[in-house]
C-alpha cells in the first residue's frame, strides 16, 4: 500500500534532507486530493439529503457516507505520516 510506503521511506530516510522533502511534497498532493474528494462527496450528500426518500436515494446516501469514512481515514493516516 502507498501510505506504508510513504511510512517506510519517511524513517528510512529522515536523515537526508533531499528525499524527506520529495516525500512531504507527496504527502501533501495526495492530503490536498483527499481533501477535495471529501469535500466533494460532502456537497453530493447535501445534494442526495435535499431529494425525497426512495430505495435508491438510501443507497446512494450509504455510498457517499461510506466514501467520506474512507477518505477521512486515509486523511488521518495521510497527516499522521
Amino acid at each position: 500500500m502507498i501510505l506504508e510506503d510513504y511510512l517506510s521511506i519517511s524513517r528510512k530516510r529522515r536523515d537526508t534532507v533531499l528525499p524527506l522533502v520529495k516525500l512531504q511534497v507527496h504527502l501533501l498532493t495526495d492530503l490536498v486530493n483527499v481533501e477535495q474528494a471529501i469535500a466533494e462527496y460532502k456537497n453530493r450528500l447535501k445534494a442526495l439529503k435535499g431529494q425525497p426518500a426512495e430505495p435508491e436515494r438510501d443507497a446512494a446516501l450509504e455510498v457517499v457516507e461510506s466514501e467520506i469514512f474512507f477518505y477521512r481515514t486515509e486523511q488521518r493516516a495521510l497527516r499522521d505520516i
